[in-house]
Protein backbone atom coordinates (compact mmCIF):
# COMPACT_ATOMS: atom_id res chain seq x y z
CA UNK A 1 0.00 0.00 0.00
CA UNK A 2 1.56 3.30 -0.69
CA UNK A 3 0.94 6.44 0.83
CA UNK A 4 2.03 9.87 -0.54
CA UNK A 5 4.11 12.29 1.85
CA UNK A 6 0.47 14.46 2.81
CA UNK A 7 -0.72 10.85 3.96
CA UNK A 8 1.84 10.17 6.05
CA UNK A 9 1.96 13.52 7.50
CA UNK A 10 -1.95 13.00 8.15
CA UNK A 11 -1.85 9.50 10.06
CA UNK A 12 1.39 11.03 11.99
CA UNK A 13 -0.99 13.93 13.18
CA UNK A 14 -3.65 11.43 14.09
CA UNK A 15 -1.19 9.45 15.83
CA UNK A 16 0.24 12.72 17.96
CA UNK A 17 -3.03 13.68 18.33
CA UNK A 18 -4.13 10.46 19.93
CA UNK A 19 -1.29 10.15 22.17
CA UNK A 20 -1.44 13.72 23.71
CA UNK A 21 -5.38 12.61 24.59
CA UNK A 22 -4.25 9.10 26.56
CA UNK A 23 -1.53 11.26 28.23
CA UNK A 24 -4.22 13.98 29.32
CA UNK A 25 -6.94 11.48 30.44
CA UNK A 26 -4.51 9.61 32.03
CA UNK A 27 -2.98 12.93 33.70
CA UNK A 28 -6.08 14.13 34.98
CA UNK A 29 -7.10 10.34 36.40
CA UNK A 30 -3.46 10.35 38.17
CA UNK A 31 -4.37 13.64 39.71
CA UNK A 32 -7.51 12.79 40.95
CA UNK A 33 -6.63 9.66 42.22
CA UNK A 34 -3.41 11.11 44.18
CA UNK A 35 -3.95 11.00 48.14
CA UNK A 36 -4.13 14.43 49.17
CA UNK A 37 -1.12 14.19 51.35
CA UNK A 38 1.05 13.49 48.62
CA UNK A 39 1.87 16.12 46.02
CA UNK A 40 1.38 14.41 42.04
CA UNK A 41 4.10 14.52 39.68
CA UNK A 42 4.38 17.48 37.48
CA UNK A 43 3.16 17.31 34.04
CA UNK A 44 6.38 17.04 32.78
CA UNK A 45 7.76 14.19 34.77
CA UNK A 46 4.58 12.70 34.08
CA UNK A 47 4.98 13.52 30.16
CA UNK A 48 9.00 11.51 30.77
CA UNK A 49 7.13 8.58 32.49
CA UNK A 50 4.90 8.14 29.80
CA UNK A 51 6.86 8.33 27.30
CA UNK A 52 9.29 5.80 28.73
CA UNK A 53 6.24 3.54 29.66
CA UNK A 54 5.06 3.87 26.06
CA UNK A 55 8.85 2.67 24.28
CA UNK A 56 8.57 -0.37 26.95
CA UNK A 57 5.19 -1.59 26.05
CA UNK A 58 5.62 -0.77 22.32
CA UNK A 59 9.17 -2.87 22.69
CA UNK A 60 6.85 -5.67 24.18
CA UNK A 61 4.14 -5.69 21.50
CA UNK A 62 6.98 -5.43 18.77
CA UNK A 63 8.72 -8.38 20.49
CA UNK A 64 5.05 -10.30 20.90
CA UNK A 65 4.43 -9.64 16.99
CA UNK A 66 7.96 -11.24 15.91
CA UNK A 67 7.55 -14.03 18.27
CA UNK A 68 4.03 -14.75 16.44
CA UNK A 69 1.59 -14.01 19.80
Amino acid sequence: MYLSPRDEEIINAIIADQRVSIQAAVYAAYVQLTPSNKKPVSQREFHQIFKDNWQAFNSLEIEDYEQGV
